[in-house]
């Protein structure tokens, strides 16, 4: 191995040893720098997001609320109104006029009801009256007739 080779090599394996010392260096003076650093983005991230977390949360429990009841009123011949209540989360009150006797049947056209919502459905039903339909009510719900 020449002279020249041997300082060659001499020089790269100091260099790569300055190399890495630097780093190391820089790395500890500036390590502290980026752990503060990225305390305070976590501390924005977290004060940022945990509103945010508690709103989803809302929103999704009042999601979870749907009926798995369905009502139905199919083929039937009524004297009076049909009313089909579900899902409400207080009190009903209902307060109406005696039923009369139920409609002839080539009298009264059928009533065919279907939400696009669905759980209640009222088809091929005659009723002297009218068809209502009231879901997911959260207060009270009162019909006067």
């Amino acid at each position: 191995m020449t002279t020249k080779r041997k300082i060659g090599i001499a020089v790269a394996l100091l260099g790569g040893v300055l190399f890495v010392f630097a780093v190391v260096l820089v790395a500890a003076h500036w390590l502290d720098k980026a752990d503060q650093w990225a305390s305070v983005t976590g501390a924005l991230v977290a004060v940022t997001t945990l509103p945010l977390t508690l709103y989803g949360f809302i929103l999704a429990r009042r999601q979870e609320r749907p009926s798995a009841a369905t009502q139905q009123v199919r083929g039937s011949t009524v004297g009076g109104d049909v009313t089909q209540i579900q899902g409400v989360r207080g009190s009903v009150r209902i307060s109406g006029r005696s039923m009369g006797s139920p409609p002839r049947a080539d009298a009264v056209a059928p009533v065919t009801e279907r939400p696009a919502g669905g759980g209640q459905h009222v088809e091929g039903t005659r009723a002297g009256g009218s068809a209502q339909q009231i879901g997911d009510v959260e207060g009270s719900v009162e019909l006067d007739r």
